[in-house]
C-alpha cells in the first residue's frame, strides 16, 4: 500500500494507527476526550462500536478509566503513554506502529499492553 500522500483520515481508515514516542497526547483535553479522538476517521462510526472500543481500552488500562475526566496534561509519563496507545487501539487497526513504547510505561501495565498487542 502506498502511504505517501494520502491523508491522515485515508491512512487511518486503511487500518493503521500510529503511537509516537513522546506522549503525544492534547493536554488541555480530559483522557477520555484524547481516546474518543481515535474513533474520529474509524471506518465503523456506530455510537455503540465506539463504546465497546472505549470499554476495551479502559479494560487495558484501568489506571486510564480512573482518570477520564482529568486533564491529559496532569498524568505523568506513564499514563500519557497508554493515553496514545489507547487514542490508537479505539481505531481497531489492522496495523499498530510504536515508536518505544513499553519503554516508559508502568510495569504493572506491560503485561497487558504487551497481552493485547
Amino acid at each position: 500500500m502506498e502511504l505517501i500522500g494520502k491523508s491522515t483520515e485515508n491512512i487511518i481508515r486503511s487500518g493503521i494507527s500510529h503511537v509516537p514516542e513522546g506522549h503525544a497526547v492534547i493536554s488541555q483535553l480530559s483522557v477520555e476526550e484524547n481516546i474518543s479522538i481515535g474513533s474520529l476517521f474509524r471506518v465503523r462510526k456506530h455510537k455503540q462500536d465506539v463504546k465497546n472500543a472505549l470499554a476495551d481500552v479502559y479494560e487495558l488500562f484501568p489506571r486510564l478509566k480512573e482518570r477520564r475526566t482529568q486533564m491529559a496534561g496532569s498524568l505523568s509519563g506513564g499514563e500519557r503513554q497508554m493515553l496514545a496507545i489507547s487514542r490508537a487501539l479505539v481505531s481497531r487497526p489492522k496495523l499498530l506502529l510504536l515508536d518505544a513504547y513499553l519503554g516508559t510505561q508502568q510495569s504493572n501495565s506491560n503485561s497487558n499492553s504487551s497481552r493485547a498487542l
